[in-house]
């Protein structure tokens, strides 16, 4: 079987079926390139031949699932990797003085005046807070109820960027008794979206 990558970044693109004959590695590249919905310049990939089946099996989901990569071995030789990248998650919290006793949902007066300051923090998947200069994510922020504003409540958002892993906003109420969930999302598929839900009462 060859494997084929991006010589930009060495990512795995696409294998040959597993065969008991190979193709030559040009008719490799042309068929996994020929199969890619963009491919760009054939030029900027190259093949890898695999011959151990063992090894096809254990890197078969780093390649369905795109984490494949191929990497100099510990012999200099090229091998393929499976990089499962670290994944994080955004975490919601409100200064809400009262919270409901079922679900949760923090509560404020439905006066249209009232509002809820919510905290965004980015952790790993221990739980642990990132406070690095580089968690500066954007994320965006829709309710179907309320009014999102900044920390100060001076202007409406739609979204907001992380500083060092954190971030703050307002969620003022309306003049009705209502549900309001507020969701928190972005578009790194490694970074997972959260919600929060607010009662106006």
């Amino acid at each position: 079987m060859w494997i084929v990558f991006q010589k930009s970044d060495q990512k795995v693109v696409g294998t040959t079926p597993d065969s008991e004959l190979d193709p030559s590695k040009e008719v490799a590249l042309g068929e996994v390139v020929g199969r890619l919905v963009d491919p760009g310049d054939p030029a900027e990939y190259d093949a890898l031949q695999i011959a151990e089946r063992g090894r096809l099996f254990a890197i078969a989901d780093a390649i369905a699932f795109g984490r494949a990569f191929v990497r100099p071995g510990k012999s200099g030789a090229l091998e393929v990797v499976d990089e499962k990248p670290e994944t994080y998650r955004l975490v919601a919290t409100t200064d809400a003085k009262e919270s409901h006793p079922v679900d949760g949902a923090a509560l404020i007066p439905g006066d249209g005046e009232s509002f809820v300051t919510i905290q965004i923090a980015k952790v790993d998947e221990r739980g642990k807070a990132l406070e690095r200069k580089k968690d500066a994510d954007t994320f965006w922020l829709r309710t179907d109820h309320g009014t999102l504003r900044d920390d100060k409540g001076e202007q409406e958002i739609r979204s907001l960027k992380l500083a060092s892993g954190k971030a703050v906003f307002r969620l003022y109420s309306e003049k009705a008794k209502r549900l309001a969930t507020v969701h928190i999302f972005n578009a790194d598929q490694y970074l997972r979206d959260t919600a929060v839900r607010v009662e106006f009462t």
